[in-house]
């Protein structure tokens, strides 16, 4: 058996063991788990349809009694199906996984492996299914693995392709958050791509005006009101929430001028992070690009939930794994740290907030707001804010990081010296490193 054959053996077993171990968990602590509520959420959208759609938003489903507040262009993906709920949850459980490969074969690409091989695709699907926003998003039945897929896989088409952009307006037509990643392409340059991407958006809006005129006349004049309504079903300033106005709400104080505030320090935000993509893409760095259009858009949503992170740490892991094969092997403590930080722990390792134990990354192991506090105060708050504070972090450091590497190649000093003979790209990536992934 060649080396090549072995390694693929080898990662098949590691994944189908993570996906094991997952699916032991799920089974065996707590049959709470197995409701999936956003599942439920949904299908209970689309059986509404048609007749009941002056009350799409007024509907409560799953036992949680959570309310629908996806755009009504969702709804329409549902319509109708009805389903056993135990074939849909393993219909969701199946294609979330095998979005997750893709994910990882999207993320590697984009990070600068032309080709990446089956097993390093394999291994990184096997320790992403245990990040914490990964299981969580499997947990409550969640679309993002589904919705994140087809958008890496918009990121990887050529430039001129005729395609591009479609994937993106489409999703963004589900869940509004890729729609950042249109505007990133038009300040890139890629304006063809953006409009495109824009017209598919509003073909959406469009179709759901036709087909559920009420229920669109409900939502998109009110989407300005959601991040309030939802505040009060929800109460947003709990840990899962890490949206810039919820950490906001849990340092200050939990208040509607503290909300407004952290909104317009979300929006602040969001702008930042898309302008520092738009000058990583400029430098070559387009992958590292796309993971900071990635985190704006998740602090400037108004319920930027845990699950949510999945479109910034899936692109982000991929970044560190190249880094890590080309790199020296003391690279490692960067990957290794972030599994330990944002990784799901095992059952039994923190004391359950609710119900019985489940694998739950380091925001669960802390209080609730209100809760009794633990002596550790800071240790308390640092986990409640896991997400929003380092990729606030994130959004001063690169800046200083460009000035600082912009300073050090106009001082005549380039980063790596490229290769006299070799081709412009080959240059592009000896100069600026493996974030120079094409799109």
């Amino acid at each position: 058996m060649t080396a090549r054959r072995t390694a693929l053996v080898a990662a098949v077993l590691v994944l189908a063991a993570a996906l094991g171990l997952w699916l032991w968990c799920l089974f065996h602590w707590s049959e709470g788990e197995l409701r999936q509520m956003d599942l439920a959420v949904y299908l209970r959208a689309g059986q509404s349809l048609p007749g009941g759609e002056e009350r799409l938003y007024l509907l409560r489903g799953g036992p949680g009694g959570l309310p629908y507040l996806y755009p009504p262009f969702a709804a329409l993906v549902f319509w109708g199906l009805a389903p056993p709920f135990a074939v849909a949850q393993g219909l969701l459980l199946g294609s979330s996984v095998a979005a997750l490969v893709l994910v990882s074969w999207c993320g590697l690409r984009l990070a600068g492996e032309e080709r990446p091989g089956p097993a390093a695709v394999l291994v990184c699907a096997a320790v992403g299914l245990w990040l914490a926003p990964v299981q969580e998003t499997l947990r409550y039945g969640q679309l993002n693995l589904l919705l994140l897929a087809p958008a890496m896989a918009d990121w990887c088409l050529p430039d001129g392709h005729r395609l591009k952009g479609v994937l993106l307006g489409l999703t963004a037509g589900i869940k509004l958050t890729p729609a950042l990643f249109l505007v990133h392409y038009l300040c890139t340059g890629r304006r063809a791509a953006g409009l495109r991407g824009f017209a598919t958006f509003a073909g959406t809006v469009v179709l759901g005006l036709v087909l559920l005129p009420r229920a669109s006349l409900a939502y998109w004049p009110q989407l300005s009101s959601l991040p309030e309504r939802a505040h009060r079903m929800l109460l947003m300033a709990t840990p899962i929430d890490q949206a810039v106005a919820s950490f906001c709400m849990r340092a200050v104080a939990d208040t509607a001028r503290v909300r407004e505030v952290g909104g317009l320090l979300g929006w602040a935000a969001a702008a930042l992070g898309l302008w520092l993509g738009v000058l990583l893409h400029r430098r070559g760095r387009a992958a590292a690009g796309l993971v900071l259009v990635s985190v704006a858009a998740l602090l400037v949503e108004p319920m930027s939930w845990v699950h949510h992170w999945v479109w910034a740490l899936l692109p982000a892991s991929a970044l560190l794994v190249v880094w890590v094969r080309r790199g020296h092997w003391s690279r490692w403590s960067a990957p290794v740290l972030g599994c330990l930080v944002y990784g799901a722990w095992p059952p039994g390792w923190f004391r359950p907030i609710r119900g019985d134990d489940w694998p739950g990354g380091l925001t669960w192991a802390v209080p609730l707001p209100g809760g009794d506090r633990s002596p550790l105060a800071v240790l308390d708050f640092l986990c409640q804010n896991l997400y929003v504070l380092p990729a606030l972090a994130l959004l001063v450091a690169v800046p200083v990081w460009l000035l600082l590497t912009r300073a050090r190649v106009g001082g005549g000093a380039p980063v790596v010296a490229p290769r006299a003979a070799g081709s412009e790209e080959e240059m592009t990536v000896a100069m600026y490193g493996i974030g120079h992934g094409r799109e």
